[in-house]
């Protein structure tokens, strides 16, 4: 993620499933820790509204 971030990427987003969270990162800033009903932070160019409760019920985790 940092590498990217260090090299033109301006958002990203790292999914914990086990957690239920997702890590927003954008360059030059701190990471944001997001859970449930918390909005993801999306690009100003595109139109989406997101939460990470949405996210994660689109997502079908399963045992291995």
């Amino acid at each position: 993620m940092l590498y990217c971030l260090q090299n033109g990427c301006q958002l990203g987003w790292l999914i914990d499933p086990s957690d239920r969270s997702i890590l927003v990162f954008r360059s030059n800033q701190q990471p944001e820790l997001l859970q449930g009903s918390d909005r993801l932070s999306i690009l100003e160019e595109i139109e989406l509204n997101l939460s990470v409760e949405q996210i994660f019920s689109w997502l079908k985790m399963q045992s291995m």
